[in-house]
């Protein structure tokens, strides 16, 4: 439906608290790369060239980013946190609407340990 991935992202960095998580990694591409900032990932330049390397072809470049909880968080811009906020305070009922160029769609979260 074209709604993208941030989203989801930011709700398995949420549900990190829950699980007692600490660390997530991530093999990003050129689009998903741009959310790096955003959500405070950084990228980890010991692997290939500065962190770059040829995947799944010659032509593109996959990078590994890394997400540290809860070290990484004051880096999140402020609709990430709020987000995150809104699922710690209804992990089991929070209700979001995620419109994209194909459509709308409904997203009810229920998340438990």
């Amino acid at each position: 439906m074209g709604l993208g991935v941030e989203w989801m992202v930011q709700s398995a960095m949420a549900s990190m608290s829950m699980l007692d998580l600490r660390n997530i990694l991530a093999l990003t591409s050129p689009v998903t790369r741009r959310m790096r900032d955003k959500m405070g990932w950084s990228i980890q330049d010991q692997f290939g060239d500065g962190g770059y390397f040829k995947y799944p072809n010659d032509k593109l470049r996959a990078s590994i980013e890394h997400f540290i909880f809860p070290d990484d968080l004051p880096k999140t811009h402020k609709d990430v946190k709020v987000f995150m906020e809104e699922i710690w305070a209804d992990p089991s009922g929070y209700v979001m609407n995620v419109k994209g160029p194909k459509g709308n769609l409904k997203v009810r979260f229920n998340i438990s340990v």
